[in-house]
């Protein structure tokens, strides 16, 4: 699946679960494409970047490693998502990541999070919680 074809792809997913979870399994056989839909989501005036975001949910709690290689560029650009259905699925992310890095077993997770991205990952998360 190319760039183009994931665009196009996510302009079918709906609110369904079902759509949502195959479209993350294309996205999870296709790790390459991880991202180019990050950044799809984060195309904060696009309609489609509310799908990705529910779809970057889908991959995240199937397998967190698909985002850690891309968690510097989701941590520098959580504070942009301002659209309600955007919100909820990245907030999600964040409490899945927050889970693991807090998590009393050692993890691949507790190694890639630095302070930085804790930090920005908490003032998104107050930002979202007060509405601004």
């Amino acid at each position: 699946m190319t760039e183009k074809e994931l665009y196009d792809s996510l302009g079918y997913v709906n609110h369904s679960r079902q759509k949502r979870q195959e479209m993350a399994s294309m996205v999870l056989n296709s790790p390459h494409l991880v991202k180019p839909l990050l950044c799809i989501a984060f195309e904060i005036n696009n309609p489609v970047s509310s799908k990705a975001c529910w779809v970057m949910e889908f991959i995240t709690k199937k397998n967190l490693s698909y985002i850690l290689p891309h968690i510097a560029f989701f941590t520098n650009q959580i504070n942009t998502v301002k659209f309600d259905s955007s919100v909820r699925p990245m907030a999600k992310i964040c409490e899945i990541l927050m889970k693991t890095y807090f998590h009393k077993t050692k993890n691949r997770t507790q190694d890639i999070l630095t302070m930085k991205h804790l930090e920005q990952i908490a003032a998104a998360c107050f930002d979202w919680h007060r509405g601004t």
